[in-house]
């Protein structure tokens, strides 16, 4: 399994994850998740922290 986790500016969690086990996380509406899809087999998700 393999997760590649970024940090930028902000509050801003960039995670970077294999679409198969995308299909298994529980994405909750109160993060603010956003959802891209950069390949067949790859999502990368956005989430914002409110502090």
């Amino acid at each position: 399994m393999f997760i590649k986790v970024v940090r930028e500016r902000g509050q801003s969690l960039v995670v970077t994850i294999p679409i198969e086990l995308a299909n298994h996380l529980k994405i909750v509406q109160e993060q603010k998740v956003k959802l891209y899809q950069i390949s067949n087999e790859w999502l990368m998700m956005n989430l914002f922290f409110a502090e």
